[in-house]
């Protein structure tokens, strides 16, 4: 991996401690539901850190095909979201959501979106149109994920 690409990821994505309930402050009701939402949470984080990790789309996406097959969804709106936010700072390639959304995301097209949404929150307004998703029915799944 060049090492602006390691760089880059290293800055990018969050410590994995991050999806622990307890550093969150979230109730924990028993010890089944608390692994099963951090599996979801490092998956999440671990298909971001992929997106911001990786040179192309291509090459995550072989790093996606990884994940558990019950948690790959959530590896792939984690991509989306690094995606989204490596358009939206204008890092290296551009336009890197609409492909990935237009291939390998299109199986988990909703959550997607969704966390697109989710990169808006963390982006300026102004870089929101680095960030361009064409359908105008899911476009409005990134507010609710903003």
């Amino acid at each position: 991996m060049p090492v602006i690409v390691r760089m880059r990821r290293q800055i990018l994505t969050p410590g994995m401690s991050n999806v622990k309930l307890s550093k969150r402050g979230f109730h924990q009701k028993s010890a089944e539901s608390v692994a099963l939402l951090e599996t979801v949470g490092r998956s999440f984080l671990t298909g971001y850190g992929h997106a911001v990790g990786t040179r192309t789309i291509a090459e995550a996406r072989e790093r996606l095909a990884a994940v558990p097959r019950p948690f790959r969804g959530f590896a792939y709106e984690g991509a989306t979201m690094g995606y989204a936010i490596l358009d939206g700072l204008g890092l290296g390639a551009r336009r890197r959501v609409p492909a990935f959304l237009a291939g390998p995301a299109d199986p988990h097209i909703y959550m997607a979106y969704v966390s697109v949404g989710w990169a808006y929150a963390r982006l300026p307004r102004w870089r929101w149109r680095r960030v361009p998703l064409a359908d105008p029915l899911l476009r409005w799944l990134a507010l609710d994920g903003y």
